[in-house]
């Protein structure tokens, strides 16, 4: 008898406990879905995303230059000295402060990109 009235306080639990109304809030007032071609826009015309953030380490350690060794102390990164030297550990510090974005910055576009590609299809091009 105590088990039925506890199924019953939980099948009332769970079917009232929510709402439309609590699913419809948004947590985060800047998190936009992109509705209209300006949204859109907006996404590509992000020139820190777009444009200007390129990927390094492959380049840093690379052997098409070499730096002389009063300019290689002058490097801030320790990334950057330990990419260079070709170090078994580039980056000593393994928070995500510690990690360079160098291997997101093209998934981070491509991501901009598909988000662009698959609101096309849902935008009315009138707007």
């Amino acid at each position: 008898m105590k088990i039925k009235y506890i199924y019953l306080i939980l099948i009332l639990f769970f079917n009232f406990s929510c709402t439309k109304d609590w699913l419809e809030i948004k947590t985060n007032k800047q998190v936009v879905v992109p509705t209209t071609l300006s949204d859109l826009e907006a996404l590509l015309n992000n020139a820190r995303v777009m444009n200007t953030s390129v990927p390094v380490i492959g380049e840093i350690s690379s052997d098409d230059y070499y730096i002389r060794d009063n300019l290689f102390v002058g490097i801030k990164n320790i990334w950057e000295k330990n990419t260079y030297l070709w170090n078994e550990t580039i980056f000593t510090d393994q928070t995500i402060s510690g990690v360079s974005g160098d291997w997101c910055y093209p998934y981070n576009r491509i991501y901009y990109s598909n988000v662009i590609l698959g609101a096309l299809e849902k935008v009315d091009s009138r707007t």
